[in-house]
């Protein structure tokens, strides 16, 4: 189980519409994370009680994950506790202006018609690694799939259904394409040794 004092130190700070980054220790996330540049996973905070400090924090993310598949919500601190070992994670709250923008009955609306009916994306995942590749790359998987999503395919779908992204193919977005996006005010770790998101915020 993995240590959850960082994570403690800044939870009740957290807030819905966060984004959550992982970098996982396993073969398929390094692959993630050296095609992607940037993070394997991203999950979306769905919920998050401050008056109630009782209440847990639940993130919403595209997963395979307790003999469930696709989108579910679940604990935070549950999902830290039990990442790889020697994993890293980071809050990433989102901006001020960025907050305003959103329409908080359009993002639950979709976050409700998603879970547990739309899938996990298998092979868009593997796709996602050969779109990598010179030339060829850029010709694989251009196609939305509203039925099937990546976590962060489905975290850019929900960003755009609320009004902060637009004209974005969510199929084609990355974990790393979501952390350099221009939305977030602060890159706070909250699971493992220090370390850094790759140009986050820059674009």
């Amino acid at each position: 189980m993995n240590d959850l004092t960082q994570y403690l130190a800044v939870r009740s700070q957290i807030r819905a519409g966060d984004l959550i980054a992982f970098e996982g220790r396993d073969v398929l996330s390094s692959l993630i994370e050296v095609f992607g540049n940037g993070p394997s996973h991203i999950a979306i905070v769905r919920n998050q009680d401050t008056a109630n400090q009782a209440s847990p924090v639940t993130i919403t993310e595209s997963t395979i994950e307790n003999g469930r598949n696709g989108v579910q919500t679940n604990r935070l601190s549950e999902r830290l506790a039990s990442y790889d070992t020697g994993a890293r994670a980071w809050w990433l709250p989102l901006s001020d202006e960025i907050r305003r923008e959103i329409d908080w009955f359009k993002f639950y609306q979709f976050i409700g018609a998603s879970e547990d009916h739309v899938g996990y994306d298998t092979m868009d995942l593997f796709e996602f690694i050969l779109r990598g590749l010179p030339i060829v790359g850029s010709r694989i998987a251009q196609k939305e799939n509203r039925e099937q999503m990546v976590c962060s395919g489905f975290v850019a779908a929900v960003l755009e259904s609320c009004g902060v992204l637009r004209g974005i193919n969510f199929s084609k977005t990355t974990p790393g394409d979501l952390t350099s996006m221009r939305l977030y005010r602060d890159c706070v770790q909250i699971l493992g040794k220090p370390g850094t998101i790759h140009d986050f915020n820059t674009l």
